[in-house]
């Protein structure tokens, strides 16, 4: 009998058949979903479908085993390579990895806390001064414009008064764009600060973890 692929329609035919058959193949009959979502049945399982997973079906109609698609597996391999860190949150190989990554660029630029440290308050500083420096245009450009208003609404002359209200516009874009840009600073340096925090915590730790096997060799000798 050369049956390949059944429709679920003819399942329960086919169910019917197995229970009275002897076929050597039986205990290979498999169940698979092709690319579109359509469940086929058959006693052979095309290559193509290896990867995507399968069921194998006895005589009787009842499961056998189940083979996990690719994906499945892959899944399944990448929850079992799951760690913990210290606060007992979840790490997958990829956050691994990028701490790994982190903690080594940590121990290759600095030698110390204090050396972390210093480079952090130099970045602050660079920050501080462009905050500075814009929130001083802003309350400049805002001093100015406060008196061209007050001039443009006294200016009758239709020449002088298109003049001012064009300065009023440039000026007061001027201004939000300085307002931004000291927004952005400002969100910056707090990203800058919180990071500073994690590092300073994550290098004291490999700073330590570092000095244990060299005490222990001292103590050796």
């Amino acid at each position: 009998m050369n049956i390949r692929t059944w429709n679920n329609h003819y399942l329960l035919i086919l169910l019917a058949l197995l229970a009275f058959s002897s076929n050597a193949n039986a205990d290979k009959f498999f169940r698979w979903v092709d690319e579109s979502g359509e469940v086929h049945y058959s006693y052979t399982l095309p290559p193509s479908m290896s990867q995507n997973g399968y069921m194998k079906i006895n005589e009787n109609g009842r499961r056998v085993s189940v083979v996990s698609s690719a994906d499945e597996k892959s899944k399944k391999l990448k929850a079992s390579l799951v760690v913990e860190n210290n606060e007992g949150e979840k790490i997958d190989p990829e956050q691994q990895k990028a701490i790994k990554k982190h903690d080594d660029y940590l121990m290759a630029t600095y030698l110390s806390v204090d050396e972390l440290t210093t480079a952090y308050l130099k970045k602050k500083k660079i920050f501080m001064e462009q905050i500075a420096l814009y929130t001083s245009r802003i309350e400049n450009l805002g001093s100015s414009l406060e008196k061209v208003t007050k001039q443009e609404k006294t200016t009758k002359n239709k020449v002088a008064k298109k003049k001012l209200q064009d300065y009023i516009n440039v000026t007061t874009e001027s201004i939000n764009v300085y307002k931004e840009m000291v927004t952005e600073n400002n969100s910056k340096l707090k990203k800058i600060e919180a990071t500073y925090t994690k590092d300073k915590e994550r290098l004291s730790e490999l700073l330590s973890k570092d000095k244990e096997p060299k005490k222990k060799e001292e103590k050796a000798l």
